[in-house]
């Protein structure tokens, strides 16, 4: 619990300085490079959670993700399975035969509604 409640302190104190920042809470998150390592799937899935908490109806997250080992990938998305956070798939349209379309073909975009 006291991870939780970490977790939920930052989100209150990042939401609490956008707010003084710009005068209004966010309704886009933008979520890269974050969830390459098993071990950082949970803070990353707590650290939606937190904020769906926070945010207004109708608030979204972007989400890359760049597949790996088959068991981080699986462990995404248990991890967001049972936080009960949904993943709509964007699809990535194909270019010229390169080696962006290698780097391409491993990427995954999703909205994530931040609803409960």
């Amino acid at each position: 619990m006291y991870v939780a409640r970490g977790v939920a302190d930052r989100a209150d104190a990042l939401l609490n300085e956008v707010l003084e920042q710009s005068g209004a809470l966010p309704s886009l998150i933008l979520v890269a490079d974050v969830s390459c390592s098993a071990a950082l799937i949970q803070p990353l899935v707590a650290s939606l959670v937190a904020l769906r908490a926070r945010l207004p109806s109708g608030a979204i997250a972007l989400m890359a993700h760049e597949k790996r080992e088959a068991k981080v990938d699986a462990a995404l998305e248990a991890a967001f399975d049972a936080a009960k956070l949904k993943r709509e798939p964007i699809e990535i349209p194909s270019g010229v035969q390169s080696d962006a379309d290698a780097k391409r073909a491993r990427l995954r975009l999703w909205r994530v509604p931040l609803t409960l």
